[in-house]
């Protein structure tokens, strides 16, 4: 219902809209995929910022449960150092140990994250859909919008997160651990 200028037209030109019943004019202004390309950058960003801070809270339990883990078989750990094991072996298997509650947490969390991310979609997509050709006055009504995708990237970003977390978590209850003498841990009865 925009009032269509007539560039032939030699009156005034507000007036002759208004008789028309037509008093607005609408130009469209600016793309919508620029809004939308923003929104993506806004998300990304954020994203990468939850994501570490997710993952400095993550480390810090790990490295509680990893602390445990160590502090538990301090006896083991001892008898291992006292028959010939290098502190590099020891920390080998403890930094495996980790690596492995890592991938463990990775494969749950993209797994979890996929089919919480394809209910969502399924059940908001139909309604997305609808509003996104509305607003974009699509002319191709058989197109849809979806809410879910995969993003390579972003996948391989949270896995180097999580699995920085793991390792660093175990680094400070390890070293601790390493520099006792394994005479006084096998002599402890704790």
């Amino acid at each position: 219902q925009t009032c269509q200028p007539n560039f032939n037209f030699s009156g005034n030109f507000e007036e002759a809209c208004v008789q028309n019943g037509t008093p607005f004019f609408v130009t469209s202004y600016g793309s919508n995929s620029v809004a939308i390309s923003d929104a993506r950058n806004w998300f990304s960003g954020a994203f990468i910022k939850t994501g570490l801070v997710i993952a400095a809270i993550s480390a810090i339990i790990m490295m509680g449960t990893v602390g445990k883990v160590i502090a538990d078989s301090r006896r083991e750990t001892a008898v291992f150092r006292a028959i010939g094991a290098k502190r590099i072996d020891i920390a080998a298997v403890y930094l495996l140990y980790s690596f492995l509650l890592g991938l463990i947490i990775v494969v749950f969390s993209i797994g979890a994250g996929t089919l919480l991310g394809l209910w969502f979609s399924g059940k908001y997509s139909g309604d997305a859909t609808i509003d996104a050709l509305t607003i974009f006055n699509s002319q191709d009504l058989t197109r849809s919008f979806t809410l879910f995708g995969i993003d390579v990237s972003q996948l391989i970003r949270l896995a180097g997160i999580i699995m920085s977390a793991a390792l660093v978590s175990s680094v400070l209850p390890l070293f601790n651990n390493l520099k006792r003498n394994p005479i006084k841990d096998m002599r402890d009865e704790r």
